[in-house]
């Protein structure tokens, strides 16, 4: 019977203990899992700013990231040659749309101005060339040296006006039975090649002024036709003087009203020829005349269409009185003759039009 109270106080105090033991370790166990779930849920509520930020779509503008936006900042590595970059976000993004389309239109600007000015480049700027105080010009040119055939061109221009404009279309002409050779113009020589001498047969290139016109009509009848120019009416006794060594070297006059010209060596200007029948005096040799150089030399009627003349420039009598009747001495028209690749290399330095094909 005592052994029976014994064993049964014994399981009493053995269940007592395992309950208060079992009871304790779950309210551990609890506890620890609660302060675990709090951690976590703290950790989530402390959430960078940086996720999960809400964006805002403003009308007109660009999206734009609301809070806090880290500006990212590359890192360059110091062997790189490129600076470090920073990107900043701008403040306001229309003023950066304003600013990048005003210096658009300024980098046209600017590059329209670079065109204009490359542009200008190309044109001939007449102010820079030996022809710059001329209004009209006339161009003959040969084929080469050597050639006698020719083609004549009038042109004229404005004040203002950098460019040449042909007057009608171009025609025919002749030149010496010998070609060209340089002659004593307006512009100093320095090229090679033969200079112009009397009675060589070839007809001086270069640039000369056109001053003077001449022809068989009356001085009169010349001014009602158009003719501008300073004209003399071709006589019988009008001659050029030919003899080196005088005054009246490579001079046209009439012998009757000119006692100097008395038994000075001369040639005729009135031709049984039509040749003189209208015509212009190149003023090749006549400035301090060098004897020997030249002399009598014109712009005028062709002995024969398409053959070549002693020195003169020929063409048909119908351009040469058009030709005659044209010129204007207040546009101080030049007389332009020059082979054709010789031609090529003076247009820009003598301000010439450039050719046609």
């Amino acid at each position: 019977m005592g052994l029976k109270k014994n064993n049964y106080f014994i399981c009493i105090v053995v269940l007592f203990v395992c309950c208060s033991f079992f009871g304790c370790g779950q309210n551990e166990t609890s506890s620890a899992t609660e302060t675990a779930s709090a951690d976590k849920t703290a950790t989530q509520n402390d959430v960078t700013p940086t996720q999960d930020v809400p964006v805002v779509q403003e009308q007109g503008a660009p999206v734009r990231p609301q809070g806090k936006v880290p500006v990212v900042v590359p890192q360059i590595s110091q062997k790189s040659e490129l600076p470090n970059i920073r990107i900043v976000e701008p403040e306001n993004q229309e003023d950066v749309i304003q600013e990048s389309a005003v210096l658009s239109e300024g980098s046209g600007a600017e590059n329209s101005e670079h065109t204009e000015v490359a542009q200008d480049q190309n044109v001939l700027d007449m102010n820079s060339t030996l022809l710059r105080s001329s209004l009209q010009l006339i161009t003959v040119v040969t084929p080469s040296w050597s050639s006698h055939l020719c083609v004549m061109q009038l042109y004229s221009r404005y004040p203002d006006d950098n460019q040449w404009k042909a007057q009608g279309s171009s025609w025919p002409c002749v030149v010496g039975r010998n070609g060209l050779a340089w002659g004593r113009g307006t512009v100093a020589i320095n090229d090679a090649g033969l200079r112009k001498r009397e009675g060589d047969g070839k007809s001086p290139a270069g640039m000369f002024d056109v001053l003077n016109a001449f022809g068989r009509t009356s001085v009169d009848k010349a001014k009602a036709l158009g003719v501008a120019l300073n004209y003399r009416e071709i006589t019988p006794e009008t001659v050029c003087i030919n003899q080196p060594g005088t005054p009246l070297y490579n001079r046209i006059m009439d012998i009757n009203n000119n006692s100097d010209a008395s038994g000075l060596r001369s040639e005729s200007m009135f031709r049984s020829s039509a040749t003189n029948t209208w015509g212009l005096i190149i003023e090749h040799n006549t400035k301090n005349p060098v004897d020997g150089a030249g002399t009598c030399v014109f712009v005028n009627v062709w002995p024969g269409a398409r053959r070549p003349t002693g020195g003169s420039i020929g063409s048909d009598v119908s351009h040469m009185q058009q030709l005659v009747a044209a010129l204007d001495p207040q546009k101080k028209p030049a007389l332009v003759v020059l082979p054709k690749p010789v031609y090529q290399e003076k247009i820009d330095t003598w301000g010439l039009p450039p050719l046609g094909d």
